[in-house]
């Protein structure tokens, strides 16, 4: 595993495989208030081979995002159950697992191209059940 950082983020990244090494790749985007939390978050979601790269903002608060094979749904299922498990991704108000984005960048002629949907297209929120 390599690890990198830079001014804003710190990068955790599989030597052996990579997000990009394919036509869709895409990105898990949550938030955070615990920065050692999810610093360990980040380098064992890597370690264990759950996802390829992660990365957090250099900060005490605020981003992180998860990256896989886009069009990949076990890689998915993977990353959102470890998610869930770490407590990564919050219950809102009402009692349901917060919507949180999902990015995906699909290559076309060296153009990438956001393509964003998010959490609810995989479970159900207020349940926690897979629909995928």
């Amino acid at each position: 595993m390599e690890s990198k950082k830079t001014s804003f983020w710190i990068t955790y990244r599989d030597s052996d495989s990579s997000p990009s090494d394919s036509d869709t790749y895409g990105k898990w985007v949550c938030t955070f208030t615990d920065r050692s939390k999810i610093a360990r978050i980040c380098q064992d979601a890597v370690t264990e081979h759950i996802v390829p790269e992660s990365r957090y903002t250099d900060a005490d608060a605020g981003q992180c995002c998860f990256y896989l094979n886009g069009t990949d749904l076990a890689a998915h299922e993977r990353i959102l159950r470890y998610l869930i498990l770490n407590g990564v991704i919050p219950e809102t108000v009402y009692g349901r697992l917060d919507n949180i984005p999902f990015e995906l960048e699909q290559r076309t002629d060296r153009l990438a191209l956001p393509v964003p949907f998010c959490l609810d297209h995989f479970i159900n929120l207020y349940t926690g059940e897979f629909i995928i």
